[in-house]
């Protein structure tokens, strides 16, 4: 079993979770009730079973402004505004965490430990109300959790934080590959533009734009 600050480590490490948050970063449709209705089927085709606690982390993602090789700035990723679930709406700006993982061998441990059959906790754990996300054991998260030794690093890349988040890098560069000048990002994005000699520009997007186009290469790596 893991907890969860382990679990979101581990996501931020697993390839197909981050490419699954940059791509939808670089789509642009940044609305509550779009991502409402993708979220399940993006899990699903992540191999991950239905978890109510899971889609509404996977969504903050998409709208949290954090780093992702910075592990202490997952602190940043919290509940948006307008985000309901279950016809509840879902209190904003709460920090939130995946759910833990289990494994067959854990529920198999917790059979024989309370004398609970094996069957019901599985069934138990596969609602998508648990708290728990029981994965097969061949689920690649698996693999990626076992690397995990004792508690966690936090640190991440080495260097200080990047000053604006990589959510915001990777919208840069969409909209720059898509036909936008520098100016009309930073000015979209309220970000500084400078008077270089006789023309407008903005230093700050052209770097985003390069640390954007830089994560978007991970999806075809």
């Amino acid at each position: 079993m893991w907890r969860p600050n382990t679990v979101e480590r581990a996501l931020f490490r697993w390839k197909k979770w981050r490419n699954s948050i940059i791509k939808h970063w670089a789509g642009w449709k940044y609305d509550t009730d779009w991502l409402e209705k993708v979220v399940s089927q993006e899990l699903g085709e992540l191999g991950l079973p239905a978890s109510s606690l899971l889609e509404i982390y996977w969504i903050s993602c998409l709208t949290s402004d954090y780093n992702l090789d910075y592990p202490t700035t997952y602190a940043r990723i919290v509940t948006p505004t307008g985000l309901t679930k279950g016809g509840f709406e879902v209190n904003p700006g709460i920090k939130i965490y995946p759910p833990q993982v289990i494994r067959e061998e854990d529920v198999k441990f917790e059979s024989s430990q309370y004398g609970i059959p094996r069957d019901a906790l599985i069934r138990l754990y596969s609602y998508a109300s648990s708290d728990r996300l029981l994965l097969k054991s061949d689920h690649e998260l698996l693999g990626v959790l076992k690397d995990f030794r004792g508690r966690p690093g936090i640190r991440g890349k080495r260097g200080p934080i990047p000053s604006y988040p990589d959510r915001l890098a990777v919208q840069c560069a969409a909209l720059k590959d898509s036909g936008m000048s520098y100016v009309e990002i930073a000015e979209r994005f309220h970000v500084p533009v400078t008077r270089r000699y006789s023309s407008y520009q903005s230093d700050v997007v052209r770097h985003l734009v390069r640390r954007g186009r830089k994560l978007l290469r991970e999806l075809n790596s």
